[in-house]
């Protein structure tokens, strides 16, 4: 049996080892190519999946992995849906952390378990500093300037981008703010900078259209289903205007101001949501 380790000094400190692998709520900085891909420099990113999130799951995985070999592959797929965001940059620190990290763990395996530890908890947080810096999962900076910041801190949820909410056929909010009762086949078409293709007309609720967000959110559930246990939360949260007796959804691509009345993720009326996904077949220009 392996003996029961503290973390070695000198890792990340985002996954340690006590008699099982486990999280250490500490976030890496962003890696430099982050600033450089995502102008203006200096804001404040922020994820729609988020670090914790992702910190989770491949805790999970390595906890089966103890069990069973087989589940190192399903750290290698979770990746994939990462890489496949990223640009260049983020691309090529996945492929340098993904194979450290696949070494690291065939040798923690296989190897003597004392010496091939720190090497592996160094491997993981750095594949956790690569994932955190991939591009295509950063969203909107965390500037009134620069779009709005409500959601700043997300937890463990996911912050959905382009939205809209419709009740009884009408569409009453996006996230460009509050909207006159307008029917949602017609809301569909007449959008300037949204390109419908012959999708149905929704049931009401939350819907997503950022084909950047339904890639992403539609890979994440896909391979939480595949693997047949859930990784980390997926979930969303409301937010209601009293004033109008109405939700809308809780997240940075709101580009209006909060209502004075309205009751936040923070509040007690919020609840976590059902949200449909489009297929991401929307061309949304703002992206």
């Amino acid at each position: 049996m392996p003996q029961i380790m503290t973390p070695p000094a000198g890792c990340l400190g985002n996954i340690g080892y006590y008699g099982g692998f486990y999280a250490i709520r500490s976030r890496p900085a962003f890696l430099n190519h982050v600033n450089a891909a995502l102008p203006p420099n200096g804001l404040d990113r922020c994820h729609s999946y988020s670090f914790s999130a992702m910190q989770q799951c491949l805790i999970s995985i390595l906890n089966r992995f103890v069990m069973s070999p087989a589940a190192v592959s399903h750290i290698s797929r979770f990746v994939s849906i990462f890489f496949a965001l990223g640009d260049a940059a983020s691309q090529q620190l996945l492929i340098n952390a993904q194979a450290d990290c696949n070494l690291a763990l065939f040798c923690y395996r296989y190897g003597p378990f004392q010496s091939n530890l720190s090497y592996l908890l160094q491997m993981l947080n750095t594949l956790l500093s690569a994932l955190n810096s991939v591009t295509g999962n950063l969203r909107y900076p965390a500037s009134a300037a620069h779009g709005n910041s409500w959601n700043r801190s997300i937890g463990e949820c996911y912050d959905i981008g382009p939205w809209f909410y419709v009740q009884n056929g009408f569409v009453l909010y996006d996230n460009t703010g509050p909207r006159p009762a307008i029917p949602a086949r017609q809301y569909m078409n007449t959008i300037g900078t949204l390109q419908p293709l012959n999708l149905p007309v929704p049931a009401d609720g939350f819907c997503a259209y950022g084909p950047h967000d339904c890639n992403l959110l539609q890979a994440l559930l896909g391979f939480n289903q595949s693997i047949g246990f859930r990784c980390a939360p997926i979930q969303y949260y409301s937010a209601c205007d009293l004033s109008a007796n109405s939700l809308f959804l809780y997240s940075s691509s709101n580009l209006f101001s909060i209502p004075q009345n309205c009751v936040t993720a923070y509040g007690s009326l919020c609840v976590p949501l059902q949200l449909q996904v489009f297929p991401p077949v929307w061309t949304w220009q703002t992206l």
